[in-house]
């Protein structure tokens, strides 16, 4: 179904349709396709074919986070510590985005501009109490990553 979205959205075998596009990334989304979730979540967010919903967006990009989607997990930290400067709470949830993304993605995955915004949201947390509930949500979201991940297959030939 994903595919078939992005057959539409693109014009690849047939003609451009965003409407359509967005139907099927709704179907593959709702049944979980990490992708779809975040295209979905992205298109909420900036008004891609749909009415600008925050709800919405952080929704269906937090539902593709936790599959383990990297960038879906830098989106919601860049939401959260984006326009919303000074808000206590969404620093708090920028940092455990920012860092579940640090910590999940490899190093060819990062870019100059994930590290500058990681150090931008380390600096934004002031006191040793606003860092212990960040990193307390981290470890909130840590936990839900692995439940909703897929365990790695263990290499036997390192034993």
């Amino acid at each position: 179904m994903h595919k078939l979205g992005w057959a539409y959205e693109h014009g690849v075998g047939t003609n451009r349709n965003n409407a359509e596009a967005l139907r099927w990334y709704r179907k593959a989304a709702e049944g979980g396709d990490a992708a779809s979730q975040e295209g979905l979540g992205q298109a909420y967010l900036h008004g891609d074919g749909l009415a600008i919903d925050q709800r919405q967006a952080v929704q269906w990009l937090e539902k593709a986070a936790l599959q383990g989607r990297g960038s879906a997990q830098f989106a919601l930290a860049e939401f959260y510590g984006g326009e919303l400067r000074f808000v206590t709470t969404k620093y708090i949830e920028a940092y455990a985005w920012a860092h579940l993304f640090a910590k999940n993605q490899p190093k060819e995955a990062k870019l100059a501009r994930h590290e500058s915004f990681l150090k931008s949201i380390d600096n934004q947390l002031v006191d040793k109490l606003m860092l212990a509930d960040a990193q307390k949500r981290l470890a909130e979201l840590e936990k839900s990553l692995a439940a909703n991940t897929p365990p790695k297959k263990h290499d036997e030939s390192r034993k």
